[in-house]
């Protein structure tokens, strides 16, 4: 999305919203879409937060996962953070695929006591299957070769692993 496609997506959303239109969903999704694709996460938490109570619009956990993931994925755990925090005071309940975008952020920041202890939160909210997808996340994160990975019986161990090796 060029700057100049974003400038007139967001006016007609903003033109459609002032003028009462009763279905802005697909304006909505277009702009959210090509946000993300233009890796913009900071634009889209500021357009997220601007419409979050329109009833028009349909935000859900998965608008705010993907900005977290953006977020995380470009180095902004802080931001990814307050975006945790103001999706949690809106009342909109994380789901396992925000704590692993968070946990993925703390441990590509070497934040590993971070990790640690949002692992201990997700492990009192979740089944027992998000330790495999947890566990997953780890290894791809191991195998980008700044160590050498074996095998583990939990992501805490590796957790725990990763720590001791960044010291």
């Amino acid at each position: 999305m060029t700057s100049q496609d974003f400038q007139s997506a967001i006016t007609l959303f903003w033109d459609r919203r002032e003028a009462r239109t009763p279905d802005l969903k697909g304006s909505y999704l277009t702009i959210m879409t090509g946000l993300m694709e233009s890796q913009r996460p900071g634009l889209v938490a500021v357009f997220l937060d601007e419409v979050v109570e329109d009833p028009r619009v349909e935000v859900k956990c998965h608008d705010w996962n993907s900005i977290i993931y953006a977020f995380c994925n470009a180095g902004r755990l802080e931001d990814s953070k307050r975006t945790f925090r103001r999706m949690a005071f809106l009342q909109f309940e994380p789901n396992d695929q925000t704590y692993l975008s968070l946990i993925n952020g703390y441990v590509t920041a070497d934040k590993y006591f971070g990790a640690l202890m949002l692992w201990n939160e997700v492990k009192q909210k979740f089944s027992p299957d998000i330790e495999k997808d947890l566990h997953a996340l780890l290894v791809d994160e191991s195998a980008d070769g700044s160590w050498i990975f074996f095998p583990f019986g939990s992501p805490v161990e590796l957790l725990n692993s990763m720590a001791k090796k960044a010291r």
